[in-house]
């Protein structure tokens, strides 16, 4: 197992080019504290670029090497970078608030995984859950709450009411209309038998396409006025509008 904290300050060799191409600034983290994932290189003019920690071909003793350029990219291509956290220096808290250390180094194995977290005196295995934030670190103790149990909920800013309840109503057969196809002008063909609204009366006007009436309020209604209420898209209007 190797710590990591060594690699802060050494330069990186660009192995085809045969350049350095910048000194390493920060070691950046996934959220959970799992994995280096990528390291920050600062160049001669003050730009930062990263390095994804699987393109490090090796860590020597005064430099680590990548293969070529193309390896390194602009931290700005990147942004937002709020995936990766770089923990060194942080405190480390249990979840219920005990002050643990200060994370001084880890220890990674050969995938740059990690194994441990070490403070000034001790070394804390990454067995326990750990969540990580731009901030601090934090550890579960032995409790086995889930952390996502703790997650913010969206605030229901709407009172419900909880006593209200829908009754639902028996649908009379004769009163069903069933639309059997749609036509390629996406109109609907009713199909349904209409008879149970000959000899009712409408209750108020019903207008056509250019607002003139077509049906009379209080009309009867006959075989003709479905015809009519039909051939206007109306015919759901006349079932409202009558009684």
């Amino acid at each position: 197992m190797e710590t990591i904290s060594k690699l802060i300050n050494l330069p990186v060799l660009s192995l085809y080019e045969g350049e350095m191409i910048g000194n390493i600034k920060e070691l950046y983290f996934d959220k959970k504290l799992k994995k280096l994932e990528y390291l920050s290189i600062e160049n001669e003019e003050g730009l930062i670029l990263v390095i994804q920690s699987k393109n490090i071909y090796n860590i020597g003793k005064n430099a680590v090497t990548i293969k070529n350029n193309n390896q390194a990219t602009l931290m700005s291509n990147l942004e937002p970078f709020d995936e990766y956290f770089a923990p060194l220096n942080f405190k480390i808290f249990s979840m219920h608030g005990e002050l643990l250390g200060i994370a001084k180094d880890f220890g990674v194995d050969e995938k740059y995984e990690v194994k441990s977290i070490i403070t000034e005196d001790k070394h804390i295995d990454t067995n326990m859950q750990i969540n990580c934030s731009k901030n601090a670190i934090i550890l579960y103790d032995q409790d086995t709450v889930k952390i996502n149990s703790f997650k913010t909920k969206a605030l229901n800013l709407f009172k419900t009411k909880k006593d209200e309840k829908v009754s639902i109503q028996p649908i009379e057969t004769q009163n069903v209309i069933n639309i059997s196809s749609i036509n390629n002008d996406n109109q609907v063909k009713v199909v349904s038998n209409t008879d149970f609204l000959l000899n009712r009366r409408t209750t108020a006007d019903i207008f056509g396409l250019n607002d003139e009436i077509i049906i009379k309020n209080n009309s009867l209604i006959t075989k003709k006025t479905v015809a009519t209420a039909t051939k206007f898209g109306k015919l759901k209007e006349l079932m409202i509008k009558s009684r």
